[in-house]
C-alpha cells in the first residue's frame, strides 16, 4: 500500500482547513452575493429607438453610485435596463432626465418602471447543476472503475467521487472566505473546475496503471 509522504498530509491537512473554515463562515455570513444576486434596483425606461449602451453607461457613470449593470430589456431594443444596488428618488429623476434629454423622448410616450429586486438564495442557483453533474459523476465513477478495475476497482470509484466533490468544496471556500463576489460567473467556473477535475483523474490513473 503507497504510504502518504509529510508533504500530502501537509496538503490534505491545509485542504481541510480551508473548507472547514469556509463552511463556518457560509453558514454564518453566507456569501457575498453580487450585484444581480443581490438586494438591487432596476430601473426600466422606454426609449423606443436605437441607442448606444455606451451613452447610457456614461449617463448612468454621472447620476448613479456604485457599480451598475446595462442591459437591453426587450428583444426590439425599446428599452434599457440599468441594474444598481441602491438609488435614491433624486438620482433615478437625475437619470431619467438625461436619458430623455439625450434622445429627445416624448414625455408621453415616456415609460420608466422601478423595481425592486429581492435577493437570490444560492442554493436556488446551484440546483440548476446538481443533478447533471451528480449524474456525470456517478456515471463516470463507474466507467473508470471498470476501466481501471486493476488498481482497485472499489478504490477508483470513490476517488472519482470523492476528488471533485472535495475541489468543489475547496473553491467554494476560497470565495466564501475571500468574500469573492458569488455573480454570473461562478457557477460557469465552478463547471470548468470540475471538468478539469475529471479530467485530471483520468491522467492520474492512466499513469498510475503504467
Amino acid at each position: 500500500m503507497k504510504q502518504i509522504s509529510t508533504k500530502q498530509k501537509i496538503i490534505y491537512a491545509i485542504v481541510m482547513a480551508i473548507i472547514v473554515v469556509g463552511i463556518i463562515v457560509i453558514c454564518t455570513m453566507n456569501f457575498n452575493l453580487g450585484l444581480m444576486y443581490s438586494n438591487n434596483k432596476r430601473i426600466d425606461i422606454y426609449i423606443g429607438k436605437d441607442y448606444e449602451i455606451s451613452d447610457i453607461k456614461s449617463i448612468a457613470d454621472e447620476t448613479l453610485d456604485g457599480k451598475k449593470i446595462i442591459q437591453k430589456s426587450d428583444s426590439l431594443g425599446d428599452y434599457v435596463s440599468v441594474t444598481v444596488k441602491n438609488a435614491s428618488d433624486e438620482q433615478i429623476e437625475n437619470f431619467k432626465a438625461k436619458v430623455i434629454e439625450k434622445y429627445n423622448i416624448d414625455e408621453e410616450s415616456q415609460s420608466t418602471e422601478i423595481i425592486e429586486v429581492p435577493s437570490t438564495k444560492v442554493i436556488d442557483v446551484m440546483k440548476n447543476y446538481f443533478f447533471p453533474i451528480a449524474l456525470v459523476t456517478v456515471l463516470s465513477a463507474i466507467y473508470l472503475a471498470i476501466r481501471f478495475r486493476k488498481q482497485n476497482i472499489f478504490k477508483i470509484f470513490i476517488k472519482t467521487i470523492l476528488i471533485p466533490i472535495i475541489t468543489e468544496a475547496l473553491y467554494f471556500s476560497i470565495i466564501a472566505i475571500c468574500r469573492i463576489p458569488f455573480n454570473e460567473i461562478i457557477m460557469p467556473i465552478s463547471l470548468l473546475i470540475y471538468i478539469l477535475t475529471l479530467i485530471i483523474c483520468v491522467c492520474k490513473f492512466k499513469k498510475d496503471e503504467k
